[in-house]
């Protein structure tokens, strides 16, 4: 069943073969939705590093802060003291980085009337002002914290959808696995690869991810059909 609730993190935790937090870090976790919401797992992915006691970077595309954060108290975690403890990042991905287009070519861009978040194909800024963003945090947590930092991203499908190219898009995921396994850290994305998977590039993407990364985990509509109480099923796959 694909829904959210306190009893069931213990039950994923259990499928995935998960007994300590040792047991997945330094591993890349990919995580695909199709016509079924998946953020669940980012909700039991983001509790579960944040109560072992991980620094965890937090990348979102989609929500606010305070949508994750009424969430997760309901889960007993309050993810605005985590933050002020500096165990928690969190990062409003497109905000930030509309500001660091804006920061780069304030003057030049505006005249131009351009978009800060369509691509364009010389420019040089893509995806590089986030990664270091990320890379940043993540550097910061190595120096103050005693565990391997964590990254979570949702939902990297947004990236595609606002312009930014299908290249840049798994160029910035192979950037981040790379510096993510030198500090044997966790990486953790999330993807919407469209009704029915008919996006095309978010599902090249996530080919590239099952290609890449250990564990994937794949929520979509049930097989079998529409039922009142159960809401889709999860495939979940671990090299």
């Amino acid at each position: 069943m694909v829904s959210a609730s306190v009893n069931m993190f213990p039950e994923l935790n259990s499928v995935l073969d998960i007994k300590t937090s040792d047991s997945i870090i330094g591993k890349s976790v990919g995580i695909s939705e199709s016509d079924v919401d998946g953020t669940f797992l980012i909700h039991h992915f983001l509790s579960y590093f944040l109560r072992n006691d991980h620094p965890v970077c937090f990348v979102t595309l989609v929500q606010s802060f305070n949508h994750f954060n009424t969430v997760s108290k309901k889960f007993g975690l309050d993810l605005a003291a985590k933050r002020n403890t500096g165990q928690l990042a969190f990062i409003e991905g497109l905000k930030s980085l509309g500001e660091f287009y804006t920061l780069d070519d304030k003057y030049d861009n505006m005249a131009r009337g351009d978009n800060p978040f369509v691509e364009k194909g010389t420019s040089k800024h893509a995806l590089a002002p986030l990664y270091s963003y990320i890379e940043n945090i993540c550097n910061g947590f190595t120096k103050d914290r005693s565990k391997p930092p964590v990254v979570i991203i949702d939902d990297i499908s947004v990236l595609l959808s606002t312009g930014y190219s299908l290249k840049n898009s798994i160029s910035l995921i192979q950037y981040l696995q790379s510096y993510i396994s030198k500090l044997e850290g966790t990486l953790v994305l999330h993807i919407n690869k469209g009704k029915g998977s008919c996006d095309e590039d978010a599902v090249s993407v996530w080919k590239h991810m099952c290609h890449f990364f250990p564990l994937q985990i794949e929520v979509c509509g049930l097989s079998s059909g529409y039922c009142r109480d159960v809401h889709g099923e999860a495939r979940f796959i671990l090299r």
